[in-house]
């Protein structure tokens, strides 16, 4: 609003010479979608403005009717100098109005209209011009009222005022002087209403949702954005992919949109697919809505994933479009890292387009304004005059630095980088990890690039997403993946054990470089053990590998090796023990069972049952002594009896039958051997 003032002067004694000059001029504001800039209070010095604005939605008739009624007092006083009297008069009034308004009229309070114009749009307000009749002299108070209305405006027109059956969207504003401004919006029950910006109160009377803002404190820094939606008003076309229905709908009459949407997410979603390398999930039916909501917040688009709902403007932009589709693979319930979804949401929707034939789109150059480490860029803040620059920086430098890991990667590599991500595999696998605990952030997601073979991640984390104080924890980082690639080396394909793997997943350097040397040891042991059991034949089984690998603590990796040394030291004594039996033991073998306690060992062994294992070698070795005193005896057994047979034999060879007639000599007597 503008306020308009006309000096005058005259000579004491003269009458009716006057000279005419303009003196105060309040410029509209600049534009309802950023923040205001900070200005004087009083807007309109000597010119006191109380004002009541009140919008009423109409959405069923596609309106909305807005009233200003301003009450003015003069309180400029006249001056006398010289002889001259010096008049200060108001002959206007002028109120900012969006370009669109119509039905334009002004009339005092009581009967008698006021003329008025229309003035062209100043940025992103139009002015009404109010004449003032009579003019507004010192000390004289005028009330008067200004109505217009807001009326459906044909889609991409870029109107800052947007109304139709199904949605409406406007700004409010008042400039009167601090603490005598009202703002009232007042709405249908039953629609969806939303204020951005500054904050009103809302009630319900008479059947209608009514949002008040009373004795504003500080008019030129107040402001809001209000959004009425009727879902039930869209028109609607249902698309499928993978047997899902999209519902798309489309604000009534723009059929343009309608059927360029349905057609982008029927052929938009598979190729996201295709690109990303990883199935669609969506929780329950996807809407895809048109809406200029986002425009108010200084967005084309948003992805509502607790909703599976997408919201984008009326641009048939194919970029933007697809970009918020792709954040039903990149939210923040698969990601923790707010850059990293919209990075990997606008380079996969312009391989998507490529993928379409609509032309790849590519990252523009880092603006210098709104430089923010990416790891500080939060939400933004309305109250913030900074974040319109930061909200361009952050989604410029996010794409940029996911298109230059794409460029080195190739997108199967990065997708692979963002399906493991999504699924919390560890950076660090092996036995014993498990899948992550928390949703992955920044920190896996470089360590994921980094093993996916990414040689430029680290620096331009460093460059761009980093804050001063992460850039200590990456050198910390380095030192430990440094003496964790010798570990990776010292391992010869065992991962390192879990308590230095876990560690190092959670960014906890210290932790994990305390345990690195137990575990260096713990594979220098296994070395020995390996080669010692090499020389019977046998090799170190997974099952062993992956108890290693496994131990979550340096107390329990020291057990498991400590174990495993001994076990394998019985399993060796009792293999070779009966490998290397001799005749004897063979022998005594035969009644006991030492070579099949040698391979109960080996198995036991091979499953990781250390105890078992030991028993078992322990009683092989054992047994085989045991098997060679059961062997001479038994061979002492066998000479003993063979040689009394030999003995009866001869005896018996020894006996010969006497001539026919001649009596049988007498036989001494045999004495039976005692054994």
């Amino acid at each position: 609003m503008r306020a308009m003032s006309r000096r005058g002067g005259r000579r004491l004694a003269s009458i009716g010479l006057t000279i005419g000059l303009t003196i105060g001029l309040l410029a509209p504001p600049a534009g309802a979608l950023a923040a205001p800039v900070a200005q004087a209070e009083d807007l309109t010095p000597g010119l006191r403005i109380e004002e009541a604005v009140t919008y009423t939605v109409g959405l069923s008739a596609a309106v909305v009717h807005v009233t200003h009624v301003v009450t003015l007092t003069n309180e400029t006083p006249d001056e006398v100098s010289g002889g001259w009297i010096t008049e200060f008069f108001f002959p206007e009034y002028a109120v900012a109005v969006p370009p669109s308004a119509t039905n334009l009229a002004a009339r005092r309070d009581g009967p008698g209209r006021l003329g008025v114009r229309l003035e062209p749009a100043e940025g992103s307000f139009a002015t009404a011009v109010v004449d003032l009749v009579p003019d507004l002299r010192y000390g004289r108070t005028q009330t008067v009222q200004v109505t217009y209305d807001l009326l459906p405006q044909p889609p991409r027109s870029g109107a800052l005022a947007q109304v139709n059956q199904a949605f409406a969207t406007f700004p409010v504003y008042t400039t009167a002087d601090p603490g005598l401004a009202t703002v009232t919006v007042s709405v249908p029950v039953g629609l969806s209403v939303d204020v951005v910006g500054s904050t009103m109160q809302s009630t319900v009377a008479d059947g209608r949702l009514v949002y008040t803002a009373s004795a504003i404190a500080d008019p030129a820094q107040w402001w809001a954005m209000v959004v009425v939606r009727d879902d039930d008003a869209l028109v609607g076309r249902l698309v499928f992919f993978d047997d899902i229905g999209v519902h798309v709908q489309a604000w009534p009459g723009d059929t343009e949109w309608l059927d360029f949407t349905a057609d982008l997410v029927e052929r938009g979603l598979p190729a996201l697919e295709a690109a990303i390398g990883r199935p669609w999930l969506v929780h329950g039916q996807l809407e895809v809505v048109e809406t200029s909501a986002p425009y108010v917040y200084g967005y084309g688009g948003w992805y509502r994933h607790d909703r599976s709902l997408i919201e984008v403007g009326d641009d048939l932009d194919p970029h933007v479009t697809l970009h918020e589709m792709a954040h039903a693979w990149f939210n923040p319930e698969a990601l923790d890292s707010r850059w990293l979804t919209e990075g990997l949401a606008n380079e996969y929707a312009a391989l998507a387009m490529a993928e379409l034939g609509l032309g790849r789109p590519e990252p523009s150059d880092l603006p210098e304004q709104g430089r923010v480490p990416l790891n500080a860029w939060a939400d933004f803040d309305l109250d913030d005059p900074e974040t319109p620059e930061r909200e361009a920086y952050g989604y410029a430098a996010s794409w940029w630095l996911v298109h230059a890991l794409v460029a080195e990667l190739g997108p199967d590599g990065v997708s692979d980088v963002v399906q493991a991500a999504i699924e919390r595999v560890s950076p660090y696998p092996g036995a014993g990890t498990g899948a992550l605990t928390r949703v992955p952030d920044w920190r896996t997601a470089l360590d994921l690039f980094e093993e996916a073979g990414s040689t430029t991640a680290e620096q331009h984390f460093r460059d761009l997403v980093v804050t001063p104080e992460e850039a200590a924890l990456l050198d910390a980082r380095a030192a430990a993946r440094a003496e964790y690639a010798e570990l990776v080396e010292a391992g010869r394909g065992w991962a390192p054990p879990a308590v230095v793997r876990r560690a190092m997943t959670d960014w906890e350097f210290d932790a994990a470089t305390a345990a690195m040397p137990a575990a260096a040891e713990a594979f220098a042991r296994r070395d020995a053990v390996a080669e010692r059991l090499a020389a019977i034949g046998e090799e170190l089984s997974d099952e062993v590998r992956e108890d290693v690998e496994a131990a979550g603590d340096v107390a329990t990796l020291r057990g498991v090796v400590t174990a495993l040394g001994e076990a394998a030291d019985a399993v060796v004594e009792g293999t070779t023990a009966v490998r290397d039996a001799n005749v004897l033991a063979r022998l005594g073998m035969l009644v006991l069972d030492a070579d099949e306690e040698a391979e109960r060992a080996r198995a036991a062994l091979a499953r990781a049952d250390y105890d078992a294992a030991e028993r078992a070698g322990r009683a092989a070795a054992d047994g085989v002594g045991t098997a060679t005193a059961a062997g001479g005896g038994a061979i002492g057994v066998v000479l003993l009896a063979g040689g009394l047979l030999v003995v009866l034999r001869l005896r018996r060879r020894g006996r010969r039958r006497p001539p026919e007639g001649e009596a049988p000599a007498e036989q001494p007597t045999v004495q039976p051997a005692i054994l």
